[in-house]
């Protein structure tokens, strides 16, 4: 009753369908209020369904205030959100050493989002290797979009495919890995020579 990380935890249940069905609008109910009472992980889970559309309207600039200060604290999610914000100027100033900065420290908490986000920035660079190191470490913690662009890029590397196209399979197009990684593709992938 009233303890902000529990109601958090409730978002959760609800945004992933954890012991409740699931539920996005009232997952981002939870997490507001959570987020009033003072948690800091709610804050985070608000920046990513803003991010995502889950449960709100998408909004850049409202990702970019709620990832801020999580993103300062140290919350590895908080820090691959706002780092995508200042990848493509969503809500901030365009900053790319800055995002590149809370990628690897979000990458070295495990995040798997943010070791992807670090593959296709080396491989936009035309660092493939390291651009695939990256990969098998998201991979490895469970990303399977980056499993599939591993598939790719080796398959690619190995001439049996002439294009660079990696999709991944969660069920439904909105869920928010796609919708993650659909915002990822066309804030970041479309906007550079190797991602088109």
């Amino acid at each position: 009753q009233g303890h902000p990380d529990a109601i958090n935890d409730l978002g959760y249940a609800y945004l992933h369908g954890i012991g409740v069905n699931e539920d996005q609008f009232k997952a981002f109910q939870y997490f507001e209020r959570a987020y009033e009472l003072g948690s800091q992980n709610a804050e985070s889970n608000l920046a990513l369904c803003y991010f995502s559309g889950m449960g709100c309207v998408q909004d850049s600039y409202k990702v970019a205030q709620y990832s801020k200060r999580g993103a300062e604290n140290g919350l590895a999610q908080s820090q691959r959100l706002y780092a995508v914000c200042l990848l493509g100027g969503q809500g901030v100033q365009k900053d790319e050493h800055k995002a590149l900065q809370l990628l690897y420290k979000a990458a070295d908490q495990g995040d798997s989002g943010a070791e992807f986000f670090i593959a296709m920035h080396y491989i936009e660079k035309g660092d493939q290797l390291k651009g695939q190191e990256y990969l098998e470490r998201s991979a490895k913690h469970g990303n399977s979009f980056a499993s599939t662009t591993l598939a790719a890029l080796k398959a690619e590397n190995s001439n049996s495919s002439n294009c660079y196209i990696a999709t991944a399979t969660f069920g439904s197009p909105n869920a928010s890995e796609v919708v993650f990684f659909r915002q990822f593709r066309d804030l970041f992938l479309l906007n550079s020579k190797s991602g088109r």
